[in-house]
């Protein structure tokens, strides 16, 4: 069951299977996460959901893409100090500026899993 206090996560990915798919297995581990689309979508969490631990963003997607939603929270400073993690299924190597890891895609849930508990940003009260 989902408290006020779960830890807040931001899925950014165009396909809604792999979206609707992470979101239900976060949300069985205790995580509250929202979804978005592409980057512009993603941009709109940056007021309503400000207490964003992690943001799992797809590299390629319509509208705004991946690297695109990287450069503009960094010149417009939005979701400061905020991971973000890069999955792709385009075979990069080179993780894209801004980003804390840059995974392979597909993921299994235990991957998934490891990753969100080493890098969202529990706040410490």
């Amino acid at each position: 069951m989902l408290s006020e206090n779960s830890t807040q996560i931001l899925v950014v990915e165009d396909d809604e299977d792999i979206r609707q798919t992470m979101k239900l297995a976060l949300e069985l581990e205790g995580y509250q996460v929202h979804l978005a689309a592409n980057g512009l979508e993603a941009l709109k969490y940056k007021d309503i959901a400000p207490n964003l631990r992690l943001i799992l963003l797809d590299l390629m997607m319509p509208e705004m893409d991946g690297r695109a939603f990287l450069k503009t929270i960094h010149e417009q400073q939005l979701f400061v100090g905020v991971p973000v993690i890069v999955l792709t299924a385009a075979g990069e190597k080179v993780k894209p500026e801004g980003s804390v890891k840059l995974v392979q895609k597909p993921l299994d849930l235990d991957f998934l899993y490891s990753l969100v508990k080493n890098h969202a940003q529990v706040p410490t009260n």
